[in-house]
């Protein structure tokens, strides 16, 4: 899987969003976030490796030099109380969900009562 750092503390920042695919630099788009919180120690993570952290987390890796694809898979957890804002986001939008009612839609099964 390779190398990643995170920044602690930064789930309790504003959202970003993906940065580094048109050569962008986080550290230059948000250096605010480099001055508030530490960078950890960077890790390597084998094949088969499972990463928990909260979605909102800052996290990078380093670039994928090989000819291969790099596989990842996200999950993301909610509670079953949680309400939606109304606030744009890619895992939301277009699926005529109601501001301040709860999840109600088939995206968001309830997976533990």
């Amino acid at each position: 899987m390779g190398p990643m750092s995170h920044l602690n503390g930064s789930q309790h920042s504003m959202p970003g969003g993906m940065v580094g695919e048109v050569g962008e630099k986080a550290t230059e788009l948000y250096p605010e976030l480099f001055e508030r919180y530490e960078e950890s120690q960077t890790r390597d993570y084998n094949q088969g490796d499972a990463l928990f952290h909260s979605s909102l987390t800052w996290h990078a890796s380093g670039s994928n030099t090989t000819n291969r694809v790099r596989w990842a898979m996200s999950s993301y957890r909610i509670s079953g109380r949680t309400r939606y804002t109304g606030q744009a986001n890619f895992n939301t939008d277009g699926l005529g969900l109601e501001p301040r009612k709860l999840f109600d839609h088939p995206n968001f099964p309830t997976v533990y009562p």
